[in-house]
């Protein structure tokens, strides 16, 4: 073809050269024209360009350039075509042919240069120039032509709804373009239909589309999108109509793509379709003979669907169909694994036999799904060994992607548990270590108990939260749960976890978390819960535990029978120590202290360590000294006694305190001096010898407390009890008698020592002192220096009341005024009757002082009155005479006679009653004597008699007679 045009551009240069004298720009157009049109286009570019060079100016040049464009177009040199082009088409002028058609080749150009916005533009431009002009059919040509490639550049732009109108002007004037034109439009068409959701639109375009009896491949394919709309809008059976149309065409891939089309509708929408997706398998058997494989592919998707609706016999079906149909590779192993999971079928078997006919190898998709299901199947077998070489094949198998799907969790989890069962707990965690290997809830909670297992407490914590918050855990892992949490020190949510697991574990997980949390209530109710159950594993604890919980609740009885048990079950259990010293606390708790001692005896024979015997010792000591045993107490201490090291002095020091406890004070003091001058004896030395002086102290053996706290001052001048030595020497003084010492000493640990806890009670002993000591102003100073600085203690020992009496005393008050002042005032004052009783009494003490006698009248005045009432007078009549003849005496002093004489005679009536004859005559003594001053000599007169009368020979009968008339 090269030959060809290169001769025909050779012979046109020679007709140019031998006539370019006479040539004009008609002849040479002429020659471009003929160039083209033989398809020589460099010759017609080469003539073009002579064109433009000789005859710039002539009128054939726009259609010399849309030829030269065109040639350009066709040569594959599209930029120069498309420039030529635009040129051709601003010098056409009103030559509407010529504009038309450079505009169009030039947005073919454009189009070629995959430039579809200027192509387009260039396609809009004829469409719009010559929309609205009858233009001859040269041009509608172009125009037709225009529309088309719009469309297509907007198509090409993903600009799919301005294509629509211009698809849908081609379509309805199809006779305008090729058949393959504007095939490939309406497929183009309906796909803008979809990619805008028009659906409605399309199905209305393929419903007026014109169907034939064989259908084309454009047919099949505009009824696979129509089927598409028709699906997007819930149309499901005339979907499923469209893609079975095309099923029975004869375009076998076109028919591939429809089948499956076909198969989702049928199969995702059977109710709606009213069509088996097994019957469209079936029409397209013979459309589809050369795609054996896709129909095996599709029968085992059919029995795939029919196994997930739990139709295992229609699924049994569709598989043998596959298998009739030749399915094999990766088809057949899909069919084996379904096979695998129906109902009564030899689950191992089944797949070590589809495991062998597919064939498959490492490569397939499937190979670690059989590696996997046949772990699964050997793990249930108990043959561990070979579902770990299972399990260990499908992870080799897999690829870092295969870690998205849980195949790989599910391999993992059966190499862990498998290697778990065969003793390799490592290699089993190991397993679990990735976080892939444990999407489900089974695969976390194998690992969190691992975790636990291999000493992780807190990891396993961590996968334990995640079950809780996937509401996955179990009776079991719930009380698993609480074991993790109680191990990482969560008492209180170990608790409130076991209590969902109501099971014999559970329980004992509530109970040891109650425990801990000293709640022995619960405790004691979950152990005892657990012991009933039957269970074996835990029960000794239990026992220990929940007699512990009986004994801290003080259920003593019940808690030593518990207690008792253990020891006698289990002497050799790691707690049977323990339960020996709590059973022999219990025991001392019921005062049964033969049993307490032999349990503390056989702590002490069961101790392993030092530190457990010193507390067995400890304990089986207190007891004999409990039981008032001390030849017992000391005989057990006095082995470690032996010793000089800590224990052994302490143990010296607990024999001196049982010496003293017994009565013993010489040997008691004895060893406490020994311990006192040990160089080795350590703080005991200084504890030892200040329970010398205690002991004396104790017995009130004062002169001795105060030789030996004298003692342990000069031994130990910087001791810890040289404060309380100071005190005990100064209150023994006190208790002797010795105040000015006692004084000396409590003044020196004051001035001393002034942070010791005894300045409080030093300063209360040192007032107290000085009001024995009538020296009231210096225990007010005491009393408000203890106000002062001591006011949570002072208003407890009643300090404040004691200043109010230390300032009265100081004042001149007496201390028996002040005593029966409190006393009245502690008994309620006149408002009881003790209290009047007590204020008589004050009454009286405070007449018979000259100073305070008005005191005495004002305080008489009010409980007489009271007294004297008729409501109080039959049970008081023996102190309203005394408190009345305190007020008859001090009315008659101030001259109030008559008043005076009346209460004298109450006064004598009330003594009379009260037996008191003296009083009685006194008082009618002083009725007469009132009665004359007041100037009622008759009255006096009758008083007298009658004093005589009564009492003839009393001390007043003389001394009345000069009142008689």
């Amino acid at each position: 073809m090269k030959k060809i045009f290169s001769l025909i551009i050779f012979c046109a240069l020679c007709s140019f050269l031998f006539s370019a004298e006479t040539l004009t720009d008609s002849s040479l157009f002429g020659e471009i024209q003929s160039a083209y049109s033989s398809g020589a286009y460099p010759g017609t570019v080469e003539f073009s360009v002579q064109m433009e060079k000789n005859f710039p100016l002539s009128l054939l040049i726009p259609r010399t350039l849309l030829l030269k464009g065109k040639s350009f177009y066709h040569l594959a040199r599209y930029s120069e075509a498309a420039e030529t082009l635009e040129k051709a088409g601003e010098l056409a002028g009103d030559d509407s042919e010529t504009a038309a058609e450079s505009l169009y080749w030039k947005g073919r150009s454009e189009f070629a240069l995959a430039d579809y916005s200027k192509a387009a533009s260039s396609f809009y431009e004829v469409c719009f120039r010559y929309s609205e002009k009858n233009f001859p059919n040269s041009v509608r040509t172009f125009y037709n032509m225009s529309v088309l490639y719009a469309g297509k550049s907007f198509y090409r732009l993903n600009e799919f709804a301005k294509a629509v109108p211009l698809f849908e002007k081609v379509i309805s004037g199809g006779n305008e373009y090729g058949f393959s034109e504007y095939g490939d439009t309406c497929v183009m068409l309906f796909d803008c239909y979809s990619k805008t959701e028009n659906y409605t639109r399309a199905i209305e375009v393929y419903e007026n589309f014109p169907k034939t009896e064989n259908r084309s491949e454009i047919e099949s394919k505009i009824s696979l999108c129509a089927g598409d709309s028709y699906a997007m809008l819930g149309m499901y059976k005339k979907a499923y109509d469209c893609y079975a149309a095309v099923l029975l065409g004869e375009d076998s891939a076109l028919a591939a793509e429809a089948l499956q089309k076909a198969y989702g509708i049928a199969s995702s929408h059977k109710k709606e379709v009213g069509r088996d997706p097994g019957a469209v398998l079936e029409s397209a058997r013979d459309t589809l003979f050369e795609y054996d494989s896709l129909l095996a592919e599709f029968w085992t998707r059919l029995g795939t669907d029919a196994f997930a609706d739990g139709d295992f016999k229609k699924a049994a079906s569709y598989f043998d169909n596959a298998e009739s149909d030749g399915a094999a590779g990766d088809v057949l192993a899909v069919v084996g694994l379904y096979r695998s999971r129906m109902k009564g079928a030899d689950k191992r078997a089944v797949l070590e036999s589809y495991f062998s006919k597919s064939q498959i190898g490492k490569e397939s998709v499937y190979y670690a799904d059989y590696e996997t299901s046949l772990a699964e199947c050997t793990a249930y077998e108990k043959e561990w060994t070979q579902s770990l070489l299972h399990a260990k094949n499908a992870l080799s198998s897999m690829a870092a992607p295969a870690y998205k799907n849980n195949l790989y969790e599910s391999a993992s989890y059966w190499f862990a548990f498998s290697s778990l069962m065969l003793g390799d707990s490592k290699g089993a965690l190991a397993a679990l270590e990735r976080e892939e290997s444990r999407k489900s809830p089974e695969s976390v909670l194998l690992y969190a108990r691992l975790l636990y297992s291999a000493g992780k407490k807190n990891e396993s914590l961590e996968q334990f939260k995640k079950l809780d918050a996937m509401n996955f855990l179990d009776k079991d892992s719930s009380a698993d749960y609480a074991k993790v949490l109680f191990s990482c020190g969560y008492m209180k949510a170990a608790l409130r976890q076991s209590l969902f697991s109501n099971t014999p574990d559970g329980w004992y997980m509530t109970a040891l978390s109650s425990f801990n949390l000293a709640d022995w209530r619960t405790s004691e109710k979950y152990f005892s819960k657990y012991i009933e159950s039957g269970a074996k594993k835990n029960v000794p604890y239990a026992l220990f535990y929940c007699g512990y919980s009986r004994y801290k609740l003080g259920e003593n009885l019940s808690a030593y029978k518990m207690l008792s048990e253990f020891t006698g079950r289990y002497s050799d259990h790691p707690l049977a120590w323990n339960a020996n010293m709590v059973a022999a606390n219990v025991a001392a708790a019921n005062s049964n202290y033969d049993e307490a001692a032999r349990h503390a005896e056989n702590a002490l024979n069961l101790s392993n360590s030092d530190e457990e015997k010193q507390n067995a010792y400890v304990l089986c000591a207190s007891v004999y000294s409990d039981a008032r045993r001390y030849d017992d107490a000391i005989r057990v201490l006095s082995e470690p006694a032996k010793k000089n090291d800590d224990f052994g002095i302490r143990s010296r020091y607990q024999i001196a305190q049982l010496y003293a406890t017994s009565g013993n004070l010489s040997e008691s003091d004895a060893l406490f001096a020994k311990i006192q001058n040990d160089s080795s004896a350590g703080n005991f030395a200084d504890e030892a010898s200040y329970r010398r002086g205690e002991l004396y102290y104790s017995a009130k053996e004062y002169a001795s407390a105060i030789s030996r706290f004298s003692e342990y001052q000069k031994k130990f001048p910087r001791g810890k009890f040289l404060d309380a030595a100071v005190y005990y020497i100064a209150d023994s003084y006190a208790q002797q008698g010795r105040y000015e010492m006692a004084e000396l000493q409590y003044r020196t640990l004051i001035s001393e020592m002034p942070e010791s806890s005894f300045i409080y009670s030093s300063r209360k002993n040192l007032m107290n002192i000085y009001r024995t000591t009538q020296n009231y102003k210096a225990a007010l100073e005491q009393s408000n220096i203890l106000l002062g600085n001591f006011p949570e203690e002072s208003a407890k020992d009643g300090i404040y009341n004691e200043r109010k009496e230390l300032s009265l005393l100081a004042s001149g008050i007496k201390e028996d005024a002040l005593r029966l002042e409190n006393e009245y005032k502690s008994a309620g004052g006149s408002s009881t009757r003790e209290g009047r009783i007590k204020g008589t009494a004050l009454a009286e003490y405070l007449w018979s002082q000259d100073n305070k006698k008005d005191d005495a009248a004002v305080l008489a005045e009010e409980l007489y009155s009271i007294q004297s009432s008729k409501k109080n007078e039959a049970s008081e009549f023996e102190w309203a005479a005394k408190t009345g003849m305190i007020v008859a005496a001090h009315r008659r002093s101030q001259n109030d006679s008559e008043s005076a004489a009346n209460v004298y005679l109450s006064v004598s009536r009330y003594a009379r009653m009260s037996g008191n004859d003296d009083d009685a005559g006194r008082a009618l003594y002083g009725a007469a004597e009132a009665f004359s001053a007041a100037g009622k000599e008759a009255d006096a007169s009758l008083t007298a008699e009658n004093l005589l009368k009564l009492y003839p020979d009393g001390p007043y009968a003389q001394s009345v007679r000069v009142f008689l008339k």
